[in-house]
C-alpha cells in the first residue's frame, strides 16, 4: 500500500499540463503563435449553404433604394392567367422573399434611430398583398370547380341517357364508332382509360364496368345464340360484368363472354353488392398476372 502511494505522489508531483506552456517545456522546438482575432473574413461559407436563401445577394442588409426597386404586388388580373403551377410557384417565392425581408427588418429596427418608416416591411406588406391575391385567384377557381361539378351532377343521368340511345340504336355499320364513343364515355364518366390497375378501383370504377358491361350485352343481345338469349338477361354481379367488360366489342366477343357466364353460374352463386371492389380487385390482378406470363412467354 505504502508503495502505491508513494508512487501516486511521484505522478502528481510531475504536474502533467494541457496548456501551451507545458508544450513548450516539454518540445522547445514548437513556436507559439499569437491567437487568431476572429473575424468576418475567417469564416467561411460555402456558396451553396442553405442559410445563404436568407439572404438577398448575400448581403448582409440591402439599402432602401433596392428594396424600394424590388418591384409591385401581383395583380389578381395577372394572376388569372397563370397555371396552378405558376402560382405555386410564385407564392413560395414570396414565402422565400418574405424570410429575407423580416431578417432586414428587424436589423433595421435594431440599428436605425431615426424613427423613419421600415422599408423593409412596407415591402414585406407588398409581398403579403401577393399571397393574399394568390389565395383569392385559388378560392374562385375552386369555386368555380364545385359548381360546375354540381352543374354536371344535375344533368350527367340525361347525359347518360342520351348516350345510351345513341348507342344502342346505332346500326351495325356504326361498330367502329360506337367502340370508340364507348371508350371515351367510360373514361369521362368513370375514370376508366385503357389500363385499369388494381390501386384504381373505386365505387365510381364498379358502376362503370358494370354500366359498360350492360350496354355490350344490349347491343349485340340480338346476334347471340337463342340459347344464349333466354339463358340471362345482363350481367348479375361484378365477375360477370367484368368479363362482359373485357370482351372484344364484337358479337364474337360478347357470344364468348356470354358462353363464360352461363358456364359459371352452373356452379358459382351471385357475388353480393358489398364485395363488389374486394372482388374487382382480384380479378384485376389474375388479369395483369395472366399479361405478365403471355408477355414473357
Amino acid at each position: 500500500m505504502a508503495s502505491r502511494t508513494s508512487s501516486s505522489c511521484k505522478i502528481l508531483s510531475r504536474g502533467f499540463h494541457v496548456s501551451s506552456v507545458a508544450a513548450r517545456r516539454l518540445r522547445p522546438e514548437i513556436k507559439l503563435q499569437p491567437p487568431i482575432v476572429p473575424s468576418i473574413a475567417s469564416i467561411g461559407v460555402k456558396d451553396d449553404h442553405p442559410l445563404w436563401q436568407f439572404f438577398s445577394d448575400k448581403k448582409f442588409i440591402r439599402s432602401s433604394e433596392d428594396v424600394e426597386k424590388s418591384g409591385r404586388p401581383w395583380t389578381i388580373q395577372e394572376l388569372r392567367r397563370k397555371s396552378f403551377e405558376d402560382l405555386h410557384t410564385i407564392w413560395y417565392t414570396c414565402v422565400k422573399e418574405r424570410n429575407v425581408l423580416e431578417r432586414e427588418s428587424r436589423i433595421y429596427a435594431t440599428y436605425d434611430q431615426s424613427g423613419d418608416s421600415n422599408p423593409f416591411a412596407q415591402q414585406s406588406a407588398r409581398v403579403r398583398d401577393s399571397m393574399w391575391r394568390i389565395r383569392h385567384v385559388l378560392s374562385e377557381r375552386q369555386t368555380a370547380w364545385e359548381n360546375g361539378l354540381a352543374e354536371f351532377a344535375a344533368e350527367q343521368e340525361a347525359i347518360i341517357a342520351r348516350f345510351e340511345e345513341d348507342y344502342l340504336e346505332a346500326d351495325d355499320s356504326q361498330d367502329a364508332e360506337m367502340e370508340a364513343r364507348l371508350e371515351r364515355f367510360q373514361l369521362a364518366f368513370y375514370g376508366i382509360g385503357n389500363s385499369l390497375e388494381p390501386a384504381d378501383v373505386n365505387e365510381n370504377v364498379v358502376r362503370g364496368i358494370k354500366k359498360v358491361a350492360q350496354l355490350k350485352f344490349l347491343r349485340f343481345q340480338s346476334t347471340l345464340k337463342e340459347q344464349s338469349q333466354t339463358a340471362i338477361e345482363g350481367p348479375r354481379d361484378i365477375k360477370e360484368a367484368y368479363l362482359l367488360f373485357l370482351a372484344s366489342h364484337s358479337p364474337e366477343g360478347v357470344q364468348e363472354a356470354v358462353d363464360s357466364i352461363v358456364e359459371q353460374r352452373n356452379s358459382t352463386e351471385a357475388i353480393p353488392e358489398a364485395k363488389d371492389q374486394e372482388t374487382l380487385v382480384t380479378l384485376l390482378e389474375q388479369y395483369n398476372h395472366l399479361e405478365d406470363e403471355q408477355q414473357q412467354q
